[in-house]
């Protein structure tokens, strides 16, 4: 059975053939993960989370063009909200670590700024290194 009736049976509600699908490209899509986040743990769950979104949109796909590349397109857009989602949260790490106490008051508190703003986090973080 080719990939393009894989889907089409998947796509009239027979889900258990996406374990089918699933046994087709799970190592190459594993393979694609690793070599962009170098990690087994997010290589792994990013293969679920690919089959996951082919069984969501399955009707998006109209069958017109190649199974093969649908699924590569939803592993790039798999990738891209893992690489987004990892850096805010690095983004919200970094930002719990700059809020800092001191016993000066904000001088620029209210002022939007980027170069005011920009000063204040330096003084705060050479407050911070000389304590």
């Amino acid at each position: 059975m080719t990939d393009e009736l894989l889907m089409q049976s998947i796509q009239n509600g027979e889900v258990k053939d996406l374990g089918i699908l699933y046994e087709k490209y799970k190592k190459a899509l594993f393979s694609y993960f690793i070599q962009l986040h170098q990690s087994v743990f997010v290589a792994e769950d990013l293969v679920q989370n690919v089959f996951e979104r082919i069984l969501k949109y399955k009707d998006q796909f109209k069958g017109d063009g190649n199974l093969r590349s649908w699924i590569y397109q939803i592993a790039r857009n798999v990738s891209a909200d893992h690489f987004r989602k990892e850096k805010k949260h690095r983004s919200d790490e970094i930002s719990g670590q700059l809020q800092v106490t001191t016993d000066q008051p904000n001088p620029y508190q209210g002022w939007n700024g980027v170069i005011e703003k920009d000063i204040y986090i330096r003084r705060l973080l050479n407050s911070r290194r000389t304590k």
